[in-house]
């Protein structure tokens, strides 16, 4: 069998850390906007091998996960809901941002001709920030 090359840009621990850090208020407006769970977020790493596993696993065309025992689930938005406690409804997330919405970001970050990175993103959160 080929063994193939895996990577992912996933940051858990970042984010897990980001969660920790965010203050009363900020908090609240999670919470206010429905994604209150996932405050209590607690991993920090996703193990390489999993990732693999749930990767080769994945099929794209029916977005179902084919487990060895030959059952499956399929990974829908209830599924997610389920799994991750966000909320099940409400309005799409679009996949590409607009020229406008791009700008917005751009100037809000200091990062108009290139997009922000992670790390530079987590490098503008602070207390006073709502």
């Amino acid at each position: 069998m080929e063994k193939k090359n895996f990577s992912s840009n996933l940051k858990l621990g970042k984010f897990r850390t980001l969660l920790k850090n965010l203050n009363k208020d900020q908090k609240d407006l999670v919470k206010a906007c429905g994604f209150g769970s996932i405050l209590d977020f607690d991993c920090s790493e996703a193990p390489r091998s999993v990732s693999f596993w749930l990767a080769k696993r994945f099929d794209v065309h029916s977005s179902t996960v084919n487990l060895q025992n030959r059952s499956s689930f399929v990974l829908n938005p209830f599924t997610v809901h389920q799994i991750l406690g966000i909320p099940l409804a409400g309005r799409k997330i679009p996949t590409r941002a607009s020229k406008s919405v791009k700008d917005v970001i751009g100037d809000a970050t200091g990062t108009a001709t290139v997009a922000p990175t992670v790390d530079h993103l987590f490098s503008l959160l602070n207390s006073e920030l709502t």
